[in-house]
């Protein structure tokens, strides 16, 4: 009896997957749009689009104390970073919640004085430049701007992309993560304002400006993926791995364009500052730029390992190539005041992210550019 207990048993395990595999290919495969369903786009992403206003009203307060002689009241940034429902801050890691309150409060001080880089460190900081290349420096020589700004790209927008990651898949939850990222269901691949109402902001603009629009680059790729996305969670639980699939593809698209943009800005600040007398617009323009840079790499810290290629071993060495060291006081002024020995390694950040990335030569030539200009997009 127990003999045949066990057939009986095995027999219907053998039908029951024999089952399973019949039904499992009777499943379509799933054949995405050409183009992202706009329909309830504007609905479902009233969180996202309020986060984005947060942080285009934070910025703008920031900028303000690039004028020279503007002071900018850490109580206004303050109570910008908090505004909203959710509040932007909320949104970021608890490690990078910390850079953003020192770095409010190190701009704040700053902003009203000069700065010159020749007897830095001393002094608040202070505004730097000539005409619109001006931008408010601390006493290190780092634009906390930057930090702020393009930190929170990683620490509060892809940080809230993982959160969405984690729920049930819907087409509600596919748009929140597009909308977070940046960009609007039309892709349009620019942010020329007189060629498009929907112009690409935060991470999706950086993905487009450095993709030369020849249908391999990152932000083909994550329109690619986002469409397919959508697409996946429309037909149902059946195609959740082809859900997956896509969403990690964006993840990665996310990151290497945010690498790459980290490439372009230090070869940027090198070119400006490698020749023999550099003009005070240049210093200035090098400087923001190298700002930038550290700002895109820095909001990657802390975030989870399994979410990202960097590790945080490899990110506190970039920090410190960059002269912006975790736990210690930032000497980018030295990017000024001892360019022969601070430019090569601003050279080593880049070389070490093709490693990490494994960008071709051919790419990190690419970076070079900004597509989206050199295209007239």
């Amino acid at each position: 009896m127990k003999r045949l207990n066990l057939f009986s048993i095995s027999f219907l395990v053998i039908f029951l997957a024999a089952a399973c595999s019949k039904e499992e290919s009777k499943k379509a495969i799933l054949v995405a749009p050409d183009a992202y369903n706009a329909e309830n786009y504007e609905a479902a992403t009233t969180t996202e689009r309020g986060v984005r206003s947060s942080l285009v009203a934070l910025t703008d307060a920031m900028k303000t104390g690039r004028k020279p002689g503007t002071a900018v009241q850490i109580s206004t940034l303050n109570t910008l970073q908090n505004a909203g429902t959710p509040a932007l801050i909320s949104l970021s890691t608890p490690y990078y919640k910390t850079v953003v309150e020192n770095a409010l409060t190190k701009l704040a001080a700053s902003s009203g004085s000069v700065f010159d880089p020749k007897t830095a460190p001393s002094g608040a900081g202070g505004t730097f430049g000539e005409g619109s290349s001006t931008y408010l420096f601390d006493n290190t020589g780092l634009e906390q701007e930057q930090v702020v700004e393009k930190g929170l790209f990683a620490a509060a927008m892809y940080n809230h992309f993982l959160t969405l990651k984690s729920e049930k898949m819907s087409e509600s939850v596919v748009s929140q993560m597009l909308c977070i990222y940046g960009a609007h269901p039309n892709f349009p691949n620019t942010n020329t304002k007189d060629k498009t109402p929907t112009p690409d902001q935060f991470s999706a603009l950086y993905a487009a400006r450095r993709d030369k629009n020849d249908g391999q680059g990152f932000y083909t790729n994550i329109k690619k993926s986002f469409i397919t996305a959508q697409a996946a969670a429309k037909a149902g639980d059946a195609y959740s791995a082809e859900y997956n699939e896509a969403i990690k593809s964006i993840q990665d698209n996310w990151e290497k364009s945010q690498m790459a943009t980290v490439i372009n800005y230090c070869l940027f600040a090198t070119d400006k500052l490698k020749t023999t007398s550099p003009s005070v617009a240049d210093q200035a323009s090098a400087l923001h730029a190298y700002g930038e840079a550290v700002g895109f790499l820095h909001g990657w810290r802390t975030l989870p390992a399994a979410e990202k290629r960097m590790t945080d071993t490899q990110i506190d060495e970039l920090l410190t190539l960059l002269k912006a060291p975790i736990g210690r006081e930032a000497q980018s002024y030295l990017l000024l005041t001892k360019s022969f020995e601070t430019l090569p390694e601003l050279l080593k950040v880049t070389e070490k992210l093709q490693g990490i990335y494994g960008f071709s030569a051919a790419q990190m030539a690419d970076f070079k550019n900004n597509w989206i200009s050199v295209q007239g997009r």
